[in-house]
């Protein structure tokens, strides 16, 4: 299967309407995602100015996106992704909560990146470069880096490859959608040095790992690996 058609796989898992419901079920009715977010996502948010431009990138159904404009009141929130299905469950949320500090915009992240005009203090991407290729990964973090204001920081949650032993870099995968089997969805799994390298050669400094274990049955591979990065005032 050819590489280019690993996005539409993905896309087109998740816009449809049981994948998307069931997803919204999880992360909002039943919030499983809220040990990882206050105990994560909420500590690098807690390092990031009070003022300033937050992405969520691959938000999904925007959970993140949402806790995000909770917690940073002062600051502006823009999810993206590319699921029109699953940003009209992050819209209907956002509605509840009533958040004028937060947007959503449906766009895959490689475009995004290379044509946003937009200059975050820091950057999510929570699973959502389990998404991409090798060489999407790389045109992704290029871009980011040049977006991200001076001393901003990015936040990359990702799955963990522990079953590649000869090999530095992390396998690819194929498999039913966890929620229907129906629909095909891809998967790309890291080796800690693997994205560290990514990172590094994009000229993030400063890059912190931190490992995430999850007991949940809906997930696929429950050992993830999060990295934060930084772009030094120079």
């Amino acid at each position: 299967m050819s590489e280019k058609t690993y996005g539409k796989l993905v896309q087109k898992a998740y816009s449809n309407p049981i994948v998307a419901k069931k997803y919204y079920d999880d992360f909002f009715r039943n919030d499983i995602f809220l040990c990882d977010r206050q105990n994560y996502v909420g500590e690098f948010i807690s390092e990031l100015p009070s003022t300033g431009l937050i992405l969520d990138l691959g938000c999904g159904n925007g959970q993140h996106s949402i806790y995000i404009s909770k917690i940073k009141s002062n600051c502006d929130v823009i999810g993206v992704d590319f699921s029109s299905t699953m940003l009209e469950y992050a819209e209907q949320e956002k509605e509840k909560a009533n958040l004028c500090n937060l947007k959503f915009i449906c766009d895959d992240i490689i475009s995004f990146c290379k044509t946003t005009n937009y200059n975050p203090v820091g950057i999510l991407a929570v699973f959502s470069f389990t998404c991409l290729t090798r060489t999407e990964i790389k045109e992704v973090l290029n871009s980011l880096y040049k977006i991200l204001l001076p001393n901003g920081r990015i936040f990359i949650a990702v799955h963990e490859d522990l079953q590649t032993t000869s090999s530095s870099m992390g396998r690819y995968e194929i498999v039913p959608e966890i929620y229907d089997k129906s629909e095909t969805q891809f998967y790309k799994y890291f080796k800690e040095n693997e994205m560290i390298k990514y990172l590094e050669d994009a000229k993030f400094n400063n890059v912190v790992v931190k490992r995430l274990h999850t007991n949940r049955n809906t997930e696929i591979n429950n050992e993830k690996i999060c990295f934060i990065g930084q772009k030094l005032n120079v």
